[in-house]
């Protein structure tokens, strides 16, 4: 009959297109369990590929990054064990708002037992390798050994999943969570088995939580549901809801206490004039390709491998595509045209008066007929991972960043695994001495592998022993450690009893919390928006000094305004070092120039200074109007706590009336009889230095954010302000 001659004509395409589902096993007893994980422990391809992949993530990883994003995760969670907080919000997003708190709950599980901030980045290291081993559990239970023996072996060695794995960061941990994911998806929709639900929207909240981009992850889930609805039963919807509401009920609690102040900011964010572009579709491949742009530096191990890095580009670009068509093929166009005939045909031919169905009948059993298949289910359930959030990525109102694609990995691993094995299965398939084929294809995915653990090693080296130039504000935890170590002990060693830190924008929260760990006291300056500085009284004596690379503008005002000697320079990786300054008391002028209403400071003097930016010669000289302050009250330490001086003058005098200039000096406490330097930019179109200026400030205290209820304290990201004083004065030139 034509309708039997249609079937077979359908298994056979599937046959030929679909990848192979492998079912799984029905037998329950103990001795197939134990077969079963015996079969898994002697698995024996997977031990290699986790050592590669536990040394490409450990190895010197106290060189780790430590930057703002990632002190501000680890102090809060390390300040909520301290104080008995619960965390309500996170990090500050790309994009303004305040990210969910998941990840500082996954730090605890570490920061109970140190304060350590490695082993955070440990524990993401881990968690990666995790997944590698996740990666393969997963392609090779649905795909196949030589699958998942691809799928984990590329995600273990490619660049930018290394990069991903090695510092803290909440969307790095998102690999092993995706895996899981998708073990889920497949066991509701493929497998067709119960209680998958509950778990699903759990690992889709924490996902969405660990970064904004998972929201993309929703499809898949949607899909799941269409393909497996039978498997999903009331209570697990009920259990998923409420699992996602504990997830989010912190942060609901902060959200609701600010009355959903980061609305308006998402609104703003999505309301703003979309683009189409392949901005997405580059970032993927990003994840893939050794390499984003062609090295230069010699030096390099990676410039020196790079005829074989070119070579793993181009098959890896190859692989992903192909990787692609497949799982086009697969859900099976061609096969939905051959259906819909054979369905067609089998309409016409039957006796029981089916021809006169409606097309919605018909339709639903066309659908029926496609779904039946698990192969194709799960190749969907792929497609609605991999493709669907980059077409819609592709139209966004936002600048995308690489990392919102972490959201895809290692699914790209996984489907040129899948494309490997399909691949092999073809050849042997084929008669005679073309079944000699099938052992081609997996030695050249070996040497595909075995040439990217080459380029992932060569990486790893490279940005491990100083090769790679790093930019002057990233600093790696080793460095900024060794830089205060070196402080403290030159401050023990001669007996001198303050430490001054100065800081910028990229620095100031890794070292106040790193600087906790100091025997010596300390003041912390923040010199982001504006450059001050703070001064021992000769009753303080002599005290040590630590800029970073960025704060020449500080060292400048320091070696102008006070007598310092640079004692050394503690490196940093790839970079310009740290200097470090034993500054001796300053004896200001007891003949005040000014009169002050201020209660804490008095102003002595003001001098100008010329100043010419090192990293830009080309920009005209600044010029700077320096006042000296007495500060004449103790502002003591406390845990998150700054004191902000703000600083607004005005000018008159010498063309320069009408014109003004702002400073902010932001301090973790002083100490009586300190001296601040403030400096005040000059208009530059004044030939001569303004006559007199007029100076009003406020003292400001900016201190943690704590919503309380009842016996439960949250905390938050936020500072809240209070205004403790206020001060003016009036000063002449004092210029010299």
């Amino acid at each position: 009959m034509e309708t039997k001659d249609t079937t077979q004509a359908i298994d056979a395409l599937d046959t030929e297109i679909l990848p192979r589902v492998k079912q799984p096993e029905q037998q329950s007893s103990r001795p197939a369990i134990r077969y079963t994980l015996l079969r898994w422990l002697t698995a024996w391809e997977i031990y290699p590929v986790v050592l590669v992949a536990a040394f490409l993530r450990f190895y010197q990883l106290s060189l780790t990054e430590f930057d703002t994003d990632q002190a501000v995760l680890w102090n809060m969670g390390r300040v909520a064990l301290t104080h008995g907080l619960i965390p309500a919000n996170g990090n500050l997003a790309s994009i303004g708002t305040v990210n969910p708190p998941a990840f500082i709950y996954i730090l605890l599980a570490v920061g109970i037992f140190t304060d350590n901030p490695l082993a955070g980045a440990l524990l993401v290291a881990l968690l990666n390798v995790l997944a590698v081993i996740l990666t393969y559990a997963f392609t090779r239970r649905y795909y196949g050994r030589l699958a998942g023996f691809v799928a984990s072996a590329l995600t273990a060695t490619a660049i930018v999943m290394i990069l991903y794995s090695r510092f803290i960061w909440q969307p790095n941990i998102l690999a092993p969570l995706l895996v899981l994911y998708m073990l889920a998806l497949f066991r509701g929709a493929v497998a067709r088995r119960t209680g998958w639900f509950a778990p699903a929207a759990l690992l889709l909240a924490l996902a969405i939580q660990l970064s904004g981009s998972s929201i993309y992850l929703l499809p898949a889930l949607l899909v799941a549901l269409v393909l497996g609805y039978k498997t999903v039963r009331w209570r697990d919807l009920v259990l998923g809801v409420a699992l996602c509401a504990l997830v989010f009920s912190t942060y609901l609690v902060w959200e609701a206490a600010t009355a959903y102040a980061d609305l308006p900011l998402l609104l703003g964010a999505s309301g703003k004039q979309a683009s189409i572009d392949s901005q997405a579709f580059s970032y993927y491949l990003h994840f893939v390709v050794p390499y984003w742009t062609r090295p230069t530096d010699s030096h390099l191990l990676f410039t020196r491998l790079f005829p074989l890095m070119y070579l793993d580009r181009l098959s890896m670009l190859a692989l992903t595509g192909a990787s692609f068509l497949l799982l086009l093929l697969g859900t099976g166009w061609e096969h939905m045209q051959m259906m819909v005939r054979g369905a067609a045909e089998q309409v016409m031919t039957r006796a029981t008066g089916t021809v006169n169905a409606g097309p919605w009948r018909r339709l639903w059993e066309h659908w029926q007929a496609f779904i039946a298949s698990p192969e194709r289910r799960g190749l969907l359930l792929l497609l609605s991972w991999q493709l669907l959030p980059l077409l819609l990525l592709s139209r966004h109102s936002i600048s995308l960043q690489v990392h919102y694609l972490l959201v895809l990995m290692p699914g790209p691993f996984i489907l040129i695994g899948l494309l490997v094995s399909q691949i092999t299965s073809w050849c042997a398939a084929l008669p005679g001495r073309g079944k000699a084929l099938r052992l081609v294809v997996p030695a050249l995915a070996v040497v595909l592998i075995l040439i990217q653990t080459l380029g992932g090693l060569a990486w790893v080296l490279d940005n491990t022993d100083g090769s790679q130039p790093y930019a002057t504000n990233d600093n790696t935890l080793q460095d900024l450690r060794n830089a205060l170590q070196d402080a403290d002990q030159l401050a023990e060693a001669r007996h001198l009893q303050h430490v001054y830190i100065d800081t910028d924008a990229r620095t100031v929260d890794a070292l106040n919390y790193l600087a906790g760990q100091m025997h010596t006291a300390h003041t912390l300056i923040n010199s982001n928006s504006s450059h001050c500085l703070l001064l021992p009284d000769t009753a303080q004596g002599a005290a040590v000094m630590l800029f970073g690379p960025t704060e020449t503008l500080d060292e400048a005002l320091l070696t102008r305004f006070a007598t310092a000697t640079l004692v050394s320079e503690p490196p940093r990786l790839g970079g310009a070092p740290f200097h470090l300054y034993m500054v001796q008391p300053f004896a200001a002028s007891t003949d005040a120039t000014a009169t002050t209403g201020s209660l804490t400071l008095a102003q002595n003097q003001a001098n100008l200074l010329s100043w010419q930016d090192p990293s830009r010669p080309a920009q005209a000289a600044q010029r700077l109007l320096t006042t000296l302050w007495n500060n004449h009250e103790q502002r003591v330490a406390q845990t998150g706590s700054w004191w902000t001086y703000h600083f607004a003058a005005a000018y008159s005098g010498n063309g320069s009336t009408g014109q003004s200039s702002t400073a902010n000096c932001q301090l973790t406490s002083l100490i009586a009889g300190e001296h601040l330097l403030v400096p005040f930019s000059l208009p530059g179109e004044l030939s001569t230095p303004p006559a007199s200026l007029t100076i009003n400030g406020s003292i400001i205290s900016n201190t943690p954010y704590i919503l309380s209820y009842g016996p439960l304290h949250f905390q938050t990201l936020r500072e809240q302000s209070s205004t403790l004083g206020t001060f003016q004065g009036t000063v002449g030139n004092g210029s010299s």
